[in-house]
């Protein structure tokens, strides 16, 4: 199901601003056999009326749904700052005046961000270690471990020199990986 990593992570950091899902029967079909998909999962609006028809529905995440969109929003700023740090030290002269100081304003930027963003997936590490995710505690454990490895190599802006290259904010990574296991242990119990 690896294949289908990519569109579950849209799928699922989309859902935080949507709260609903237009998904196929194919798809649905294809998913619950463990078939990998490309497409055919939709975030959507709540049409109007909706809660009128559906009073009782929250559309709130489960704790550890919620955790982990979080997640994902908090490793998608360190990629832009490193982009952005990337370009400033490509284009900025530091020997031409004017250029030096906003250079060096990038670079305090861009330390400061990274800082804030570590402490804010530590915060965020600690409530996800207290959250309780029976019977899938192993993979669960193993998610934020790597994660922490994950972020921790963003926060490290030594590395964004001639030789980066900017990448794209959304992109699959190991977290994604173990992403499904863990939900698969969770709420399937496979």
């Amino acid at each position: 199901m690896e294949d289908s990593l990519p569109s579950l992570w849209h799928f699922m950091t989309a859902m935080f601003v949507w709260g609903l899902t237009r998904v196929g029967r194919d798809t649905l079909q294809k998913l619950l056999a463990g078939e990998a998909i490309q497409s055919g999962v939709y975030p959507v609006q709540p049409p109007d009326g909706f809660h009128d028809v559906l009073p009782d529905l929250i559309p709130m995440p489960l704790p550890d749904v919620a955790l982990v969109q979080n997640l994902a929003e908090i490793r998608t700023r360190p990629v832009m700052e490193r982009n952005r740090l990337f370009y400033a030290r490509s284009k900025l002269d530091p020997a031409v005046d004017g250029e030096d100081a906003l250079l060096n304003r990038y670079e305090r930027d861009a330390t400061n961000i990274a800082h804030e963003l570590q402490s804010q997936f530590n915060r965020l590490q600690e409530e996800a270690m207290n959250e309780d995710t029976s019977p899938a505690l192993e993979e669960w454990s193993e998610l934020w471990k790597e994660s922490s490895i994950f972020i921790q190599g963003l926060a490290n802006l030594d590395d964004v020199n001639e030789g980066y290259k900017p990448q794209p904010v959304l992109q699959p990574s190991v977290i994604d990986d173990l992403l499904i296991p863990y939900l698969n242990r969770r709420y399937r119990d496979l």
